[in-house]
């Protein structure tokens, strides 16, 4: 059975505006995490967080597992390696610059942040593996 050519553009033209909005997403959300981070305690943002009652353990396991979760779903394996160690050391860093903001500097949150990357990664993994088309 042969795929009609203008299928086939069809679908890399969805495919490629998929990524795209992937990618704007990313980055939004990459900025959603720096704000975050560096929010003062006293922030409405960080107040309205604190209400949900989860540990901020968890908001930083959801944060990192989105970091890496959208790339992982269409980037090359190479560049999402690459954009796991990113978004690690984006962790650390933004747990080192906590205290200029009036927040703690914490151990647990950047192991917290590096078990969100790996659950996402894992998540994204498993869905690209079992979300492949069949021949």
């Amino acid at each position: 059975m042969t795929v009609e050519p203008s299928l086939q553009v069809g679908h890399s033209t969805f495919r490629r505006r998929g990524r795209n909005i992937l990618r704007l997403l990313w980055t939004a959300w990459i900025a959603a995490v720096v704000i975050g981070s560096l929010l003062p305690p006293s922030s409405a943002a960080i107040d309205l967080l604190s209400k949900t009652g989860l540990s901020d353990k968890f908001d930083h396991l959801f944060a990192y597992a989105l970091l890496a979760f959208l790339p992982a779903l269409h980037e090359d394996r190479d560049l999402v390696v690459s954009l796991a160690f990113f978004a690690c050391a984006l962790g650390i860093t933004l747990e080192f610059l906590q205290p200029r903001f009036g927040r703690s500097y914490e151990l647990p949150d950047m192991a917290a942040d590096v078990a969100g990357i790996l659950l996402g990664l894992t998540a994204a993994l498993l869905i690209r593996r079992f979300a492949r088309p069949r021949p």
